[in-house]
């Protein structure tokens, strides 16, 4: 039986916001959504499968009328819960009922270093503050994850939201890619380049602010195997997707599939209420698009003859599957970034300039290039960039002034 070490589960698609980003398209309640009965079942079973972490998100959890009982449920059976939110719903009566039940880390979403930013993607005037402030007045043990989905509307505003973040009560900042699916428009998306840009300014920072002060992490969509970029991800060592095989999602309707990313229309493995979840978990043919051979035969475009393929095997599904509608030929990777740019004719100083930048190391917050000299806005004028090339290189020497 597969070994999972964290379970997701959105426990209903009934949402307050309305965020632009949104991959499941939350907002009403479901007539299929799980009810009480089911859903403490659905507990009995995680307990069964003996799965020990499990992260509660929706919609938005706390309004479905039994969020209490699940609680409750799953801590009776010692597991770890966390849960992600976006924040509307969250007192202090609400922060001290998780801290009784044992409920110690809370992950809320934050998307703007400007509170009209925020609001705007959430479709939620003044949110921004309220979180801010009910973080702020938190008197409980609950630690505070502060969760960055970057786009087209707010990757520009990340030394914005570091300085704010550091001088609040989040001690973790989680930072993920948005994927064009659900109510997220493609054209929104980070290009390839905004994505690298945005990994070299959270490399810096990693480097810059100590854990303590505020720990960043950035999640399975930044990656994999640069030859520049030092690691800024919460694995070690990127092995391929871990969807079905170290990671799991369940849907608000009781539907299992690998990662709750991914559009589980394509990829849903079985119904919880149809077949329980530890045999679903014992089955050879679950998950089964995600082995190692089957992913071999999947591998397209960069990932086919790159030389980490048989262990990266395509990087994150979900980023992979929703821009090529293939899990194993994914544009956004830092090493595919970086191999394209030192293999192609350079055709304009943009880049020479990265290519220099690339071949180069980032060591102790500073971009050290080849000739040993700290990149900076001086080396960068003499170079005839774009107004958006020149904004990008500006975005990461902005780390300077940490």
């Amino acid at each position: 039986m597969r070994n999972i070490d964290c379970l997701v589960w959105e426990v209903t698609l009934k949402c307050n916001a309305n965020c632009i980003h949104c991959g499941s398209g939350a907002g009403f309640k479901q007539v299929d959504e799980l009810d009480t009965q089911q859903a403490e079942n659905v507990c009995y079973q995680i307990n069964d499968a003996g799965i020990k972490n499990v992260n509660l998100i929706g919609g938005e959890l706390f309004l479905r009328k039994d969020w209490k009982q699940i609680i409750k449920q799953l801590r009776d059976f010692d597991i770890k819960v966390s849960i992600v939110t976006n924040g509307i719903c969250l007192t202090k009566s609400v922060l001290r009922f998780l801290a009784d039940n044992g409920v110690y880390t809370i992950g809320i979403s934050i998307d703007g270093g400007k509170p009209e930013t925020h609001n705007y993607i959430r479709q939620v005037p003044k949110l921004y503050e309220k979180i801010f402030k009910m973080v702020k007045q938190n008197d409980t043990p609950i630690q505070f994850t502060a969760i960055t989905t970057l786009n087209k509307l707010n990757y520009k505003e990340l030394p914005l939201l570091q300085n704010k973040l550091r001088k609040s009560n989040f001690s973790v900042w989680e930072v993920q890619t948005a994927s064009p699916h659900g109510r997220m428009s493609k054209s929104n998306t980070l290009s390839p380049l905004e994505y690298y840009f945005t990994g070299i300014y959270l490399a810096i920072l990693r480097q810059k602010i100590p854990p303590e002060e505020l720990a960043i992490v950035c999640n399975h969509d930044y990656g994999y195997y640069s030859d520049f970029i030092p690691r800024i991800t919460i694995y070690d060592k990127w092995t391929g997707c871990p969807a079905g095989i170290s990671s799991l999602g369940i849907k608000y309707n009781g539907d299992v599939i690998g990662c709750l990313s991914l559009d589980y229309k394509k990829f849903r493995e079985y119904s919880i209420l149809e077949k329980p979840l530890k045999e679903i978990l014992s089955d050879e043919k679950s998950f089964c698009w995600n082995d190692k051979q089957s992913r071999c035969y999947k591998l397209d475009g960069y990932c086919k003859n790159c030389n980490y393929s048989k262990i990266c095997m395509g990087g994150c599904s979900d980023i992979a599957c929703s821009h090529t509608d293939n899990i194993a030929n994914n544009p956004q990777c830092f090493y595919a970034i970086e191999q394209h740019y030192k293999n192609k004719k350079a055709e304009n100083d943009f880049d020479r300039l990265f290519r220099l930048m690339i071949t180069g190391k980032i060591n102790d917050g500073k971009i050290i290039l080849p000739d040993k000299n700290i990149l900076s806005k001086k080396i960068i004028s003499d170079y005839n960039l774009t107004k958006k090339e020149k904004a990008l290189f500006d975005l990461i020497l902005s780390g300077d002034k940490i």
